[in-house]
């Protein structure tokens, strides 16, 4: 008898030690440490893709705890606030809902957030952003809303954390300036204070500006080359889930 009611005794501590330690670990709390960005960008990036004259949305964020989100993915969708035409054609009504394409085929939804991870969706002809500029997001009434979810390392539980970004928070031709810098120690060093910090996109060069540059001296492109450090998360062939944007840039 005595044996078994140290075995009960047992059981009970170890059910409510592990109650205590999930009530004080609760997924709630957890999203509370995934910083979204305020703004969004859209810019033409080449920097993105092979295709100049490409534009993108651009968002980021990043967790400001050391214990890692597992398994975690975004989604992303935009909510039309009124009826209008949209440039591609397109009637949409009150509270139309589309879905934003973020690599869901690519895998470039599901992000390790190691270091604060930039999130894009290319504008392309079937994109519902198709053709909207900052003229039509003054008569446009939109709304993104962004879903991220994963695991909690520690207890497994699920964790979601959301955002949205409405016209004025929309930024055109900007993108967002680097946060992680190498120490010369070969430290990585993350600064929080710039995730939402943005500068100017440079828009991609022209025909006759390419032919202009490639006369220069310098390298290849007419350009100094720049000396980088860059960590990019990536699949196999180089599209990964997101851009960890680690980068020290010196100009000659």
């Amino acid at each position: 008898a005595l044996v078994l009611q140290s075995v009960v005794s047992s059981l009970l501590d170890a059910g409510l030690l592990g109650l205590v330690f999930a009530k004080l670990a609760r997924p709630r709390s957890r999203r509370n440490t995934i910083l979204y960005s305020e703004k969004a960008c859209i810019a033409q990036a080449p920097e993105y893709n092979s295709n100049d004259g490409d534009f993108y949305l651009t968002f980021r964020l990043g967790d400001i705890r050391k214990s890692h989100i597992l398994e975690a993915h975004v989604r992303a969708q935009v909510y039309f606030k009124s009826q209008a035409v949209l440039p591609n054609g397109r009637t949409v009504y009150p509270f139309d809902c589309f879905e934003l394409d973020i690599g869901y085929d690519t895998g470039r939804d599901r992000i390790f957030m190691l270091f604060p991870v930039e999130v894009r969706h290319h504008i392309t002809e079937g994109s519902p952003l198709w053709g909207i500029g900052p003229r039509e997001l003054d008569v446009i009434p939109l709304e993104i809303v962004v879903i991220m979810e994963g695991t909690v390392e520690a207890i497994g539980n699920l964790t979601i954390a959301t955002t949205s970004y409405v016209n004025e928070e929309i930024l055109f031709q900007r993108r967002f300036a680097p946060m992680v810098s190498i120490k010369p120690d070969a430290r990585v060093h993350v600064n929080f204070e710039l995730l939402n910090k943005t500068v100017r996109a440079k828009p991609p060069l022209t025909g006759k500006e390419k032919e202009e540059d490639s006369g220069r001296v310098g390298s290849p492109s007419g350009t100094e080359p720049e000396a980088q450090n860059t960590c990019q998360a990536g699949s196999a062939d180089g599209q990964g889930p997101a851009v960890l944007a680690v980068q020290q840039q010196h100009h000659a």
